[in-house]
């Protein structure tokens, strides 16, 4: 049974032979290994299809993925400045292209997204997910790479920004949710024509560590469903990423349409109860405490702890709970593998 059945298995709570186990992003560790900045690698003769393949095969991820930074050449092209040439280091926004949310009223999602399509940073991110289809065929589960529309319109203002002035701008909130919506839709369903099988967003913004259950339920969630609405047509999964405590997300996204839901702070056996039925469990592993910081030995244990909670009656997916740190040993991420692979009850 190849790792894109089993990964699908445990969508559909099916038994399976195995823990899936997976890697979230990984893309700043691969620049760490490989010495090069975003720039280089966008600017890759094969898109960076060699380095990721590398990444992927040595980690035994069951998913992989093209590069998901791409989309972050919207804020260059909506007026902000970004950093991407840093050897080894990730991403970075150094000036957000919002002075305020109402400055959203200035820009047409279809000017900007014909913009963004056209970047080369942005077509090399699609050639390499014609490249990573084309290499693993069914043998993996080929992923689209998003953000969540609450957490773009965070990034277009500065998140802090964006909080304090969440209340004050009612009709410009809105708009700008419309506006990152409707942008990420489209970003998910050119992914989704050139070999993607499954959409992953993360929602940092989302976290309860960020916003109260009633900020969720007003300014996030509605707009994931609108998310999980249009592309329900591509019969693909919809797997949703929140950083930090989600605990009180676990209920109402029950609602929201996704197969998969990857957290970072949640008693394991709980959010597998709440979820049950409904969608599958990705991560609970702190990718730095845990992954990139304990030995060997105290991976696997902790892994294969987890492992044993989850059981093999689908629902689970092994993996980091947010993006995999740069300096994490390969010797770790192997000894998760391992554990996964050992669960047995």
């Amino acid at each position: 049974m190849t790792g894109k059945e089993i990964i699908l298995k445990a969508f559909n709570f099916e038994p399976t032979p195995r823990i899936p186990v997976a890697i979230l992003d990984g893309y700043v560790w691969m620049l760490r290994r490989n010495q090069i900045s975003f720039k280089e690698f966008f600017e890759l003769e094969d898109y960076g299809a060699a380095i990721a393949i590398e990444a992927f095969d040595d980690w035994e991820s069951d998913m992989v993925h093209s590069n998901m930074h791409a989309i972050n050449y919207l804020f260059e092209i909506m007026g902000g400045t970004i950093c991407a040439d840093k050897a080894g280091e990730a991403f970075e926004v150094t000036k957000p292209p919002l002075d305020a949310i109402t400055d959203i009223e200035k820009y047409n999602v279809d000017e900007v997204w014909e913009a963004l399509k056209n970047r080369p940073e942005y077509i090399a991110h699609i050639k390499l997910m014609e490249k990573l289809k084309e290499h693993y065929g069914d043998e993996k589960l080929v992923i689209a790479g998003s953000v969540a529309p609450l957490s773009l319109a965070g990034m277009l203002r500065g998140v802090q920004n964006f909080m304090t002035e969440i209340f004050d701008e009612e009709d410009a909130v809105e708009q700008i949710l419309e506006f990152t919506t409707e942008l990420l839709i489209r970003h998910c369903e050119l992914q989704i024509a050139h070999g993607a099988e499954a959409v992953f967003v993360a929602d940092p913004v989302a976290s309860g560590d960020l916003i109260s259950p009633a900020m969720f339920e007003e300014f996030a969630f509605p707009y994931i469903k609108k998310m999980t609405d249009a592309l329900s047509k591509y019969n693909v999964p919809f797997l949703l990423h929140m950083c930090g405590h989600t605990q009180a997300r676990l209920e109402p996204l029950k609602e929201a349409g996704i197969q998969g839901f990857s957290l970072a702070a949640v008693d394991l056996k709980e959010a597998l109860d709440t979820a049950k039925g409904s969608y599958a469990i990705f991560g609970n592993m702190d990718p730095f405490a845990v992954l990139q910081s304990l030995s060997v030995e105290g991976v696997y244990e902790h892994c294969k702890n987890l492992g044993e909670i989850a059981g093999l009656n689908g629902g689970y997916v092994m993996m980091p709970g947010c993006d995999l740190a740069p300096a994490t040993p390969l010797e770790n991420i192997k000894a998760m593998v391992k554990a996964a692979y050992d669960v047995t009850n």
